[in-house]
């Protein structure tokens, strides 16, 4: 019997195709996905600016968020052969990576946002860090 709990894995549509790659071309023209340093000292940079401004005077970051999102999924999914996908899970979907048989889901757009939105969370380098640890462990299982 299937989990009816169990998030389903589906295939991007076109139009998350192209938001997606929207995102990544502009972070390739911007070297985030060149250099690794760049990302991290890029993306700590700009979360603390944005964090440092009033309030009443930070425009929204939701779209630089979204590419920096965007370049940390897209360096695990080569190093780690994830697949960028749609997660069904409790009535919502979200763009995700998959990988190792399927037992694998993460979130990248989601983990990076939540970073930004809390400036005493550690640096990118740390969740970069983290998240490799944490992808090795589940190919490490399979």
């Amino acid at each position: 019997m299937e989990n009816s709990d169990a998030p389903r894995i589906l295939a991007l549509a076109d139009d998350e195709r192209e938001w997606l790659a929207a995102r990544l071309t502009a972070a390739a023209k911007a070297g985030l996905l060149a250099d690794q340093e760049a990302l991290i000292d890029s993306f700590d940079g700009s979360r603390d600016d944005w964090h440092a401004r009033p309030l009443g005077e930070r425009g929204s970051a939701a779209m630089l968020v979204n590419i920096y999102g965007a370049a940390f999924g897209q360096l695990l999914s080569e190093e780690f052969d994830l697949e960028w996908c749609v997660v069904e899970r409790e009535g919502t979907d979200q763009i995700g990576l998959y990988g190792a048989a399927g037992r694998l889901v993460f979130f990248p757009l989601q983990t990076v946002a939540q970073r930004w939105e809390d400036p005493a969370q550690r640096s990118l380098a740390d969740l970069l860090a983290q998240a490799r640890e944490s992808l090795r462990a589940v190919q490490g299982e399979g």
